[in-house]
């Protein structure tokens, strides 16, 4: 099932249709390849808004319980 979600990165906002089978780290692969991004650090980490807790780049949103609508806020250190 595909579902809609924003990704935060920094100051930068953007809307992604994926694949909840899809592993979280795609999601910058496809911003790289789509919008020819050229992001030099790959979060391990992302906040979800809605769920209101940390999830793990490499678990698939469905693992993550993300779903449609909700923002992923990219962690940097």
């Amino acid at each position: 099932m595909y579902i809609t979600i924003t990704v935060k990165i920094r100051d930068e906002e953007f809307d992604i249709k994926i694949d909840n089978r899809q592993k979280i780290y795609v999601l910058l692969e496809i911003l790289n390849e789509g919008l020819g991004l050229s992001c030099k650090v790959f979060p391990l980490f992302y906040k979800s808004h809605e769920n209101k807790r940390i999830v793990s780049a490499y678990s698939t949103f469905e693992q993550s319980e993300i779903y449609s609508g909700d923002v992923l806020e990219a962690i940097i250190y």
